[in-house]
């Protein structure tokens, strides 16, 4: 493995520029269904904000723009929709470059072993939304998202309270929830115990909670429930019961992540307040802005139709949240069932601020639109190759395995096509070759398709568990040691 690093990163950026140099949406001229709007502000930006022309969601993305703008006109650079189109895909490739440099800041900082490191990389740069979309449909703030939380996490492992605090102010306008990381500012890194239990009664209650909201949304919203905004693919009606019985199990399984309700008084004495004050005072700043400058929400894009998209979309199809995820990123949400002890030991010996912001990703991961989640997608991998580094070396065939199947879910090489119209008829092709990736839009027939392949995945990793042939037979070596220097004589 000596000389894999050099190698997988110039294989990266490989990657990187066919993205960058490979088709474009041929939706609004290339600029999308939400990039058409992101690429009027660039373009306009003044009379945008002047006008109040931008929502309040829109404006908390508008930071690319912004810098754009001032970027064209101080380099005498046209508002044409070709120039904007290509902006946005440099800047979406400096982002990405920026991410794989804080990667190997992060690898380097926690010790990863050369196979772990891979393991890592392939995770995070060799899914669909990092090598199709940024080129692909270049102009919206995906990417600026991912690389952000990727400089979170590793500032947070480096204990730099006052960058990440600069960090979530910026973030807070590429981002509508990139102000959930500040829990990772507030709450020290110390590690906790907690009950391990695996039937604790605790666990019971993120499940109830799951079912009541499902039931209010249901039934006291039922106009907004069954509502098929941006032609999503309705609910399928005859499977609920399986569907609300996956979702349930879901929830009951991810509070094994959370600690039993007796450290609720510990964590609140663990609050570093003076954190607190420059997160308030982000809050006030971003709503002050909106609130001046922006014009008000619209009704679809409230806290509460927010709430009622999520209960929507974890039941379409039975477990097509899951589906989703797997399909969008790859394998690491199937890692992330499988290594469920690991992980959590991981959790809890980095503080309670990572253990709270991961119950509200919870919550979130019931929807299945995504990429929603790419803000905080490098926190799970890191957490996952942390946890691997606390166990025995994964055998190398597996990690390439590994890195082979990221590879081809990540459909580098897929051509989506611009024959036919993609802006309509989102539930059948031509649109269907693009919209089968995002969980709201899969058609049932796509749903099923996918459905097998992440089955197909599950009992691959079942067979290798069962049979033994995951890992190595020894154990590490040596766990991650502290640099040591030898006296110069």
């Amino acid at each position: 493995m000596k000389y894999s690093r050099p190698i997988l990163i110039l294989i990266t950026c490989i990657l990187f520029f066919f993205n960058f140099k490979g088709e474009i949406i041929p939706v609004n001229n290339g600029m999308g269904w939400d990039g058409r709007l992101y690429g009027n502000y660039t373009a306009m930006l003044d009379s945008a904000i002047i006008e109040k022309k931008i929502n309040e969601y829109r404006f908390q993305r508008i930071l690319m723009s912004v810098v754009l703008n001032k970027t064209m006109k101080a380099f005498n650079i046209d508002f044409t929709i070709a120039n904007i189109v290509l902006g946005f895909k440099i800047f979406n490739l400096i982002f990405l470059l920026i991410a794989l440099l804080y990667y190997l800041l992060i690898s380097r900082k926690l010790g990863f072993t050369p196979i772990n490191e891979m393991l890592g990389l392939a995770a995070l740069f060799w899914c669909f939304p990092i090598l199709k979309i940024p080129g692909y449909n270049p102009i919206i703030t995906d990417v600026g998202a991912f690389a952000m939380g990727m400089m979170v996490v590793y500032h947070f492992f480096s204990n730099h309270r006052i960058v990440n605090i600069c960090l979530i102010l910026l973030g807070s306008f590429v981002y509508p929830t990139f102000l959930l990381f500040g829990l990772l500012v507030i709450f020290p890194r110390e590690a906790y115990t907690s009950s391990d239990k695996t039937y604790r009664k605790d666990r019971i209650i993120f499940p109830l909670l799951y079912l009541l909201i499902f039931c209010i949304a249901y039934f006291g919203y039922q106009a907004e429930f069954s509502d098929t905004y941006a032609n999503i693919n309705p609910t399928n009606k005859n499977m609920l019961w399986l569907s609300i019985l996956i979702a349930v199990s879901y929830c009951y399984f991810i509070g094994a992540f959370f600690p039993d309700f007796q450290k609720i008084k510990e964590a609140f004495q663990k609050i570093n307040w003076l954190y607190v004050i420059p997160l308030i005072g982000i809050f006030i700043f971003v709503k002050y802005l909106t609130h001046t400058y922006a014009t008000p929400q619209p009704q679809q894009m409230s806290t509460g139709r927010y709430i009622i998209n999520i209960m929507k979309q974890s039941v379409a199809n039975p477990g097509v949240f899951i589906v989703s995820h797997i399909i969008y990123f790859g394998l690491i949400p199937i890692i992330l069932i499988w290594m469920k002890t690991q992980i959590v030991a991981v959790i809890r010996a980095n503080g309670y601020g990572l253990t709270i912001l991961l119950i509200g990703i919870g919550f979130m991961s019931l929807g299945s639109e995504s990429r929603q989640l790419i803000n905080f997608y490098p926190l799970f991998v890191i957490l996952v190759i942390l946890a691997l580094q606390n166990m025995k070396p994964i055998k190398p065939i597996v990690a390439y395995g590994f890195v082979i199947v990221s590879l081809l879910l990540s459909r580098f090489w897929y051509i989506i096509g611009t024959e036919g119209d993609l802006s309509t008829k989102l539930l059948e092709y031509p649109a269907q070759r693009y919209f089968q990736f995002f969980g709201p839009w899969m058609n049932n027939q796509v749903y099923l398709q996918n459905f097998v392949i992440v089955i197909s995945i599950l009992f691959g990793f079942l067979i290798l568990q069962k049979t033994g042939n995951l890992f190595e037979l020894k154990e590490l070596k040596s766990k991650l040691k502290p640099a040591t220097h030898k006296k110069r004589k």
